[in-house]
């Protein structure tokens, strides 16, 4: 009832998610599965696909975004929780693609776009070895 079928009274929300591969402390797949369930849609260019949701260039009214800033360690692939925190799940927090995001939702167009850039400053995955978090 956030999206789709709000409750009597209450008005569709807008939502702007995101999250970095490997986070330690919030699942990749659990974060994908809100998206999934919710109706969410997949910002383009991302950083990697995700079983269900269909990469959709912005501007979006509700969306994800998938960075990826290469932590390491990586969290185990089994039901085992990771011994150590690796710092993606705040790190990404700081980084000035983010930023311009929730800016750009909050105070600007009010939409998802894609403020990851290329050298040339056109949309890219935010694959932040790249450059394209700064």
């Amino acid at each position: 009832h956030v999206l789709r079928d709000p409750l009597p009274g209450s008005p569709a929300k807008t939502i702007l998610m995101w999250y970095t591969v490997g986070d330690c402390l919030v699942s990749n797949i659990t974060t994908e599965l809100v998206a999934r369930t919710m109706g969410i849609d997949f910002l383009a260019p991302a950083a990697k696909t995700a079983w269900g949701l269909t990469p959709k260039p912005g501007p979006l009214v509700s969306g994800i975004n998938v960075y990826d800033a290469h932590p390491t360690p990586l969290p185990p692939d089994t039901n085992i929780p990771p011994a150590v925190d690796n710092g993606t799940h705040s790190g990404i927090n700081r980084k000035p693609s983010a930023l311009r995001e929730i800016n750009e939702f909050i105070l600007g167009s009010q939409s998802v776009i894609q403020t990851c850039w290329d050298a040339q400053h056109n949309p890219a995955a935010c694959d932040c070895a790249t450059g394209a978090c700064d």
